[in-house]
């Protein structure tokens, strides 16, 4: 959920890769023994009593039988994830028309938070509604907020509460690496590994330097790393207005308002 997904499945194959895990991600490649090939729950239940590590995930989906499960919920500011979203959708996401690309960039993320115009991507827009409808039973398609709001939601009511659930944010992975993953690999059950740590450290010091404001670009994928994001690109009316949508997440979880 735009939460540095994609640097955590790298993380969670570089453990892999060491024999410290067995990793299922979707983001493998085919030809790979461990690829997780959909995220919903049918597949999910034929393959989630297999021990490993499985994830990460983008979106909530249910789980059963979570006793001899461990989970990580990885947050990050839902103000920031809907604009990481905004620029993905706008400029980084080829499976969306061109013209439907456009219309974003026209309206601006302000708009684009608020008003229900998922992408005009077949897959990718009855995979949203599906999605978003079985959670929350809406006819109509749901705001950009409103969608990441369910989420959080959801994971608030099913998860957060668990004692196996371990809490991590974006936020601290990535202004101090170095106290984020120590809690990592203890959710893994890695706290005593200490070549593996430093080994990771190393590997992955400079993952998070902030970019050169003068060569930030809008359709790169890894755009903009320092959380606060939707402080420069949404306007005080629209940051209000998610202060109050997501205030319950935001206040439970120690952003700013």
């Amino acid at each position: 959920m735009k939460a540095g997904t994609m640097f955590l499945h790298q993380l969670l194959a570089d453990i892999a890769q060491r024999g410290y895990i067995t990793h299922y991600s979707r983001n493998y490649r085919q030809e790979s023994p461990f690829r997780l090939v959909s995220e919903n729950q049918d597949y999910l239940s034929t393959v989630i009593d297999q021990e490993g590590c499985y994830g990460p995930f983008r979106h909530y989906f249910p789980l059963t039988d979570l006793e001899n499960v461990k989970l990580i919920l990885h947050f990050r500011d839902p103000r920031d994830v809907l604009t990481s979203m905004y620029f993905y959708l706008a400029y980084h996401q080829k499976h969306i028309p061109q013209a439907v690309r456009n219309t974003y960039i026209k309206r601006g993320i302000d708009s684009f938070s608020f008003n229900p115009s998922l992408p005009e991507s077949k897959s990718w827009k009855q995979r949203t509604k599906e999605h978003v409808r079985r959670l929350i039973n809406l006819d109509n398609p749901p705001t950009m907020a409103d969608w990441f709001l369910n989420d959080y939601q959801m994971y608030f009511n099913q998860y957060l509460h668990l004692e196996q659930t371990t809490v991590l944010t974006y936020e601290e992975m990535v202004t101090n690496f170095p106290t984020w993953l120590p809690k990592f690999l203890s959710a893994l059950s890695l706290e005593n590994q200490p070549q593996l740590l430093q080994e990771l450290l190393e590997v992955h010091q400079d993952s998070f330097a902030p970019p050169n404001p003068q060569s930030l670009d809008k359709i790169k994928h890894k755009r903009r790393i320092l959380p606060g994001d939707h402080k420069q690109k949404m306007s005080e009316q629209t940051i209000t207005r998610l202060n109050t949508i997501f205030s319950e997440q935001l206040s439970a979880l120690g952003y700013e308002k």
